[in-house]
Order: C-alpha cells, then sequence, then structure tokens
C-alpha cells in the first residue's frame, strides 16, 4: 500500500500523486511530499516534475510545498514536454509561486507558444496555460508597465490567444479560463 514508500523513486512519486489527484484524492500526499524531499531529484524528467508541481503540492503546506518548488522547479525545463506538461507547469508556477520563478515561466510560455507543441495542444491545454499568463500578470501587477518593459509571456499569450479562437471551445470552463487570461494580458 501508501505505507511503503521506500523504494519509490520520483517518476514512481510523479505518477502516484498525479492519479491520487486525478481521481479527486489525498490520501497519502503528505508522505508524497516528504519522500519528494528525500530522493534524489537528479533523474527528475520534465514532464514528472509538472505532475509534482501541479498535483502533489495543491495539497501541500508550507515549509514542504515551498521546499519542493525548489527542488523541482528548474525541472520543467527539461526535454521532451507536450502541451499537457507544460501548460500544468505553467499553472504550478501561477498558483504557487508567481513572479519568483518568471524566467522559467517565461520559456515555457514560449514552448506553449511555439507551432509543434501548440497545434497538438488540446482546448483544456491552451486555456489553462492563458490561464496562466494572466494569474501571473496580475501577480506582478504590471498596469503601470510601459509597452517596452513587457514581459516576453505576453507575446506567448497572444499566440495562444489565437490559437484559441480557431479551436472548438465547447467547455464553459475552459473558454472562461483561456478569455479572463486574454483580459488581464491583453
Amino acid at each position: 500500500g501508501m505505507q511503503n514508500m521506500e523504494g519509490w523513486g520520483v517518476d514512481t512519486l510523479g505518477s502516484v500523486g498525479f492519479s491520487i489527484w486525478r481521481n479527486g484524492g489525498r490520501e497519502g500526499m503528505e508522505r508524497i511530499g516528504e519522500r519528494l524531499l528525500e530522493v534524489d531529484p537528479r533523474s527528475c524528467t520534465g514532464s514528472t516534475a509538472s505532475r509534482i508541481l501541479f498535483c502533489v503540492t495543491g495539497f501541500l503546506k508550507a515549509p514542504t510545498r515551498d521546499l519542493i518548488y525548489e527542488r523541482y522547479i528548474d525541472k520543467l525545463l527539461g526535454r521532451g514536454m507536450g502541451g499537457r506538461e507544460i501548460s500544468m507547469g505553467m499553472r504550478a508556477i501561477a498558483r504557487g509561486k508567481g513572479g519568483e520563478f518568471l524566467g522559467i515561466f517565461d520559456s515555457l510560455a514560449k514552448r506553449m507558444a511555439e507551432d509543434k507543441v501548440l497545434l497538438r495542444a488540446t482546448v483544456g491545454e491552451v486555456t489553462g496555460a492563458l490561464w496562466a499568463c494572466g494569474k501571473v500578470y496580475a501577480l506582478e501587477d504590471m498596469d503601470g508597465v510601459g509597452p517596452g518593459r513587457m514581459p516576453s509571456y505576453v507575446k506567448s499569450a497572444e499566440r495562444m490567444g489565437e490559437r484559441m479562437a480557431e479551436m472548438e471551445v465547447n467547455n464553459a470552463r475552459s473558454y472562461a479560463m483561456g478569455i479572463w487570461g486574454l483580459s488581464k494580458v491583453g
């Protein structure tokens, strides 16, 4: 069962955390969080990091949550990330720390806006990423900033907005997330 995680590596912890989250549970998340601070993070892939930061941290309190962010955040720049992982990573940063990890957020947004990712991404992935852009923008309070100092994710968000307009968005929640994000950065 969940009680013995001793042999689990970072990928197993990320996958189990993801399925608990997907099934609406929280059982064992604290233990997974503790274990994530014990295992070697070096083998952590971008996709595992996005699962850890998006699914697991939502259930944890400081200081564990913050330590996990610090330990795994730069892993989001790993290769082989698709739309789902990038979108989850962006939302994790927006929900958690915002501006503290702006460089990583910018890189993820840029990747999301690349055709090879964007044209394969689902509506939920695109609108989730847009929501994250709006949230980070709001956290940063960019209202008084001149056009020359706009963060680069704003340009990426514009491209995502164009893509969203081409897609058939028949989920009201997704649509609302996307529009809200665009309205913040627009």
